[in-house]
């Protein structure tokens, strides 16, 4: 090592160190997409420019290397997902809960619900505001509260084809909620679903889940399992011990990510606050 570095300037070692910094960051935003695998499309075209570089292959190595731009623009389209989230997304900042046992309270109200063969939908917010892609038929701005919830979800007002909406503070939002259809880019939930309102509930939600990070689940009075949507990634017939580890991990993971990304997009919310204007 010693020969190496008396070979290399302070100027040479800088360069190295942001390019380092530069195939990082890179790489991280990369492997954030959960639709598409690019990071090892992106590995393999590194690996080949330095493969023809080394071997003097210099008309390989100069068509990869005058073709980098046009590569960069297909990563950042078949990347964008990940863009669109970033840009039509608002963004809250996340707090630790004071109700920390509010989602065992949620399940456990969904399980009372199913006793009078209810099904149960449920759509958590995390640190992507969904305001713009939800309606709330009723606002309600409590915390999330097992006697609360089993006496909003026994009420006769209460409509179980439409989500109970909470956020990931443990505040009950809004009953009666229904996906904002003109919102969503990829609807065409009405058309493959025939009118079948589970089976559009969840196509939306799959869409929606893909934009933000929100997640999504429904618990089957029949069939007595949950069905668990995050990421644009479907879990069926999960058991509850199961279910609440997904939510639970779910939870976690976005919340260590906001830690990590900071709220520099969009426009930011406190974690407690106000009721917010759904209508």
């Amino acid at each position: 090592m010693g020969p190496l570095f008396t070979l290399l300037c302070w100027r040479d070692l800088i360069e190295i160190a942001f390019f380092i910094a530069a195939f990082y960051r890179v790489s991280c935003w990369l492997a954030r997409d959960r639709s598409s695998d690019l990071l090892p499309h992106f590995y393999g075209y590194c690996v080949g420019f330095i493969i023809a570089y080394m071997a003097g292959l210099e008309l390989i190595s100069s068509l990869l290397l005058l073709s980098a731009p046009v590569a960069a623009l297909l990563f950042i389209l078949v990347h964008r997902e990940t863009l669109q989230k970033n840009f039509i997304t608002h963004k809250r900042v996340v707090q630790e809960a004071s109700n920390t046992g509010w989602v065992e309270a949620l399940v456990s109200a969904s399980l009372a619900a199913a006793s009078d063969d209810k099904d149960t939908l449920c759509v958590m917010e995390c640190s992507d505001s969904l305001k713009q892609f939800l309606f709330a038929q009723t606002a309600i701005g409590a915390s999330v509260d097992r006697g609360l919830l089993q006496v909003l979800l026994a009420s006769p007002s209460y409509d179980a084809s439409r989500m109970v909406w909470v956020d990931s503070d443990g505040r009950l939002v809004a009953l009666n909620v229904c996906h904002l259809q003109s919102k969503l880019a990829e609807d065409t939930a009405a058309v493959s679903c025939k009118g079948d309102i589970v089976c559009e509930w969840r196509e939306n939600s799959i869409a929606l889940s893909r934009k933000t990070d929100a997640l999504f689940f429904r618990f089957d009075a029949q069939a007595r399992r949950f069905q668990v949507i995050a990421g644009g990634i479907v879990q069926n017939d999960l058991e509850m011990t199961h279910a609440l580890h997904a939510v639970k991990e779910h939870m976690a993971v976005t919340i260590e990510d906001g830690k990590k990304e900071g709220v520099g997009y969009g426009t930011t919310k406190t974690g407690k606050r106000a009721q917010q204007d759904l209508s």
